[in-house]
């Protein structure tokens, strides 16, 4: 039998590959960033004799091995730009991996690289979205991440993924809210046709956490034109403020702070609709409305003049968490209308010696 030579490229493979699993972390690394450094000088070589190995070595049961060659694809893909057509699917295959911190590091690179090269994550963006489906909610949650990872860093990608989220959203929040959270930072607008989703889960939210989740995207939203918002979300998020659910109704005034906050010419109305939340009967919501409706005013005397009243009153309400709120928004104002909380600073002053040691404490933030 005859048994082919290795060529010297190859020799020198096996003994970089064979560092790489040594017990020492200076000796592994240095052989891991030796085969990147050769995939740029030889290409050629890597594609040869390394990458038809990758299978084994991703996938062997020792995991210094996997880590270390994990790094070594990473560092090719990012070092070495001719190789990454023939690396990116090593890094889809990992999001299925058995080990968790392979699917993780996976997502990370795939995010990473639809920065530099969306056009080779594109392909893969549906199929990363489908591994929201899996059952297992630990393996669900890594493929949240990687769509998180790769929407944050090129939102434009996502557009084919988003009628899965949607269809996932009410099924799997705790899953799929997070990915609308992130993606939403660069690119309000992707969560559009998720606004319908977003108000179920707040009307059915059994917990404030679930309520606050679920607005965060769309606080980020009312961020986008004028027209986007008034013709889309208002009129979906408006009847919210009447709901007979207590954290829905929450939700709804923190939504629309934000769209008050963020288009000053649709203030006026949005301080009407929320004025009466200054009075509900629920204290989360009375708490909510304190805080937003000083967010909407800062910086405007004009909307502070009619506002201040408000949280006045609520420096008297039943819940010390209502009269915190009120104080600390009167704050909120002062920092930019000062001239509006003057009157009320005496009063401020005088609640400083409540025999209630949080009431105290609130009122030292509102005095600060």
């Amino acid at each position: 039998m005859f048994w082919k030579k290795k060529s010297p490229e190859e020799e020198e493979l096996d003994r970089l590959i064979s560092r790489t699993k040594s017990e020492s972390l200076q000796e592994s690394l240095t052989a891991v960033s030796t085969i990147v450094e050769k995939g740029s000088a030889s290409p050629e070589t890597i594609r040869r004799f390394f990458i038809p190995r990758l299978p084994s070595l991703l996938n062997d049961g020792d995991n210094r091995i996997r880590t270390r060659t994990a790094f070594v694809v990473s560092g090719l893909i990012f070092k070495s730009p001719d190789l990454r057509r023939d690396l990116v699917v090593f890094m889809f295959n990992l999001l299925k991996h058995n080990d968790p911190e392979m699917r993780v590091y996976a997502g990370m690179v795939l995010g990473r690289l639809s920065a530099v090269a969306p056009e080779l994550v594109k392909p893969l963006v549906v199929p990363v979205a489908e591994l929201l489906r899996d059952r297992d909610q630990v393996r669900a949650g890594n493929a949240s991440f990687a769509v998180a990872e790769i929407g944050s860093k090129s939102p434009s990608l996502l557009h084919d993924a988003i009628p899965i989220i949607n269809e996932l959203l009410t099924k799997k929040p705790e899953v799929i809210l997070n990915v609308l959270k992130l993606i939403s930072l660069k690119d309000p607008t992707i969560v559009k046709d998720s606004v319908p989703k977003l108000i179920e889960i707040m009307e059915k939210a059994k917990s404030l956490d679930y309520s606050w989740e679920a607005s965060i995207p769309l606080v980020r939203l009312s961020h986008a034109s004028r027209e986007l918002v008034e013709g889309l979300m208002v009129p979906q998020i408006e009847p919210l403020l009447n709901h007979q659910n207590k954290f829905a109704r929450a939700g709804a005034v923190y939504v629309m702070g934000g769209v008050g906050t963020s288009h000053p010419s649709l203030a006026k109305d949005v301080l009407q609709k929320l004025s009466a939340k200054a009075s509900d009967w629920e204290t989360v919501v009375r708490t909510f409305a304190a805080f937003t409706l000083a967010r909407i005013c800062y910086g405007s005397p004009e909307l502070a003049e009619t506002v201040v009243p408000q949280l006045t009153r609520l420096l008297n309400d039943s819940s010390d968490t209502v009269r915190g709120a009120a104080s600390i928004g009167l704050r909120y104002i002062a920092a930019g209308s000062p001239e509006r909380v003057k009157q009320i600073t005496p009063k401020l002053t005088e609640m400083l010696k409540d025999r209630d040691q949080i009431v105290r404490g609130w009122r030292l933030w509102g005095c600060a």
